[in-house]
């Protein structure tokens, strides 16, 4: 841990979700290449990567939430770990 809470969160947050964003990479840039093409200048580069890691983290969030989290916790109802402690 580094110490820095904020710093630390953020890098959970990332953890959670990295597997989703993951999936929705390939997605998000197919997207933006059909809705606008190839970037034509320095702000077009960065507008588009600004929009891609918005799309791309708030689809992953969303998929955690209303997806992996309920699994996770059936899974955990259902067969709890009996093997700490």
């Amino acid at each position: 841990r580094s110490g820095w809470k904020r710093l630390d969160a953020v890098c959970v947050w990332i953890a959670l979700v990295s597997y989703s964003a993951y999936l929705y990479h390939p997605m998000m840039v197919q997207f933006l290449l059909r809705r606008f093409g190839m970037a034509t200048s320095w702000q077009m580069l960065i507008g588009l990567l600004v929009a891609y890691l918005g799309l791309t983290f708030a689809s992953a969030w969303l998929s955690y939430r209303v997806v992996e989290l309920p699994v996770l916790r059936w899974r955990d109802q259902r067969h709890p770990d009996t093997s700490a402690g």
